[in-house]
């Protein structure tokens, strides 16, 4: 058939087979490429879908993240009696009827302030508000051993101001760095705080 077809091509004065088999393959190819480029496009169109679905699921992900946060804060700067947390355990009562008649009598209390009108328990610590014992005139004599320590210690105590003397830096750079250092403590013990509970700063 092809042959014939050829040949009443040629016979006519149509195309030669050559051409013809030119003409397809360009054809061929030009569906190839076409194919292509719509895969192409088709992914490019699924990669656009799916960063919309992932923005989607952050955006999401953030706005619970702000709730929860506002929530915690919410509980945190609220009312403390809204906040406040009652703890108890469950004990048996063991009856003393000589102990409660003794409380009752008042066999217990002492006088309190030299004043016998005024009593108080002998075990409430306010019976040492009016008592005051005088300090030592002269501090007591320490060992050599005790003498070393105290130095030791004093030493310790006052490292810091030795130093920053032998650096020649001022008292006030000091005391600022050593705040400075105390707010990074605090920041990173709160930063633990918040993620112990699961939140993060803003």
């Amino acid at each position: 058939f092809f042959f014939r077809f050829a040949l009443n091509a040629t016979m006519s004065g149509g195309p030669p087979p050559e051409k013809t088999k030119q003409r397809i393959r360009k054809k061929n190819k030009h569906y190839l490429s076409t194919a292509a480029v719509n895969d192409e496009k088709r992914g490019m169109w699924l990669q656009c879908r799916l960063h919309d679905a992932k923005q989607g699921r952050d955006f999401l992900h953030r706005r619970r993240k702000a709730e929860r946060k506002a929530a915690y804060f919410a509980a945190k700067t609220g009312d403390p009696n809204q906040s406040l947390r009652v703890l108890g355990q469950a004990c048996r009562l063991y009856r003393d009827s000589a102990h409660a008649q003794q409380v009752e009598t008042g066999a217990s209390l002492i006088p309190w302030d030299g004043d016998p009108r005024v009593t108080i328990d002998r075990f409430d610590a306010r019976t040492h508000l009016s008592y005051y014992a005088e300090p030592p005139a002269h501090p007591p004599k320490l060992t050599k051993e005790q003498a070393a320590e105290e130095t030791r210690l004093t030493f310790e105590r006052y490292r810091w101001l030795v130093e920053a003397d032998q650096r020649h830096v001022a008292e006030d750079e000091v005391l600022q760095k050593v705040a400075a250092e105390i707010n990074t403590a605090l920041k990173a013990e709160k930063a633990l705080q918040f993620e112990m509970a699961g939140l993060t700063q803003a």
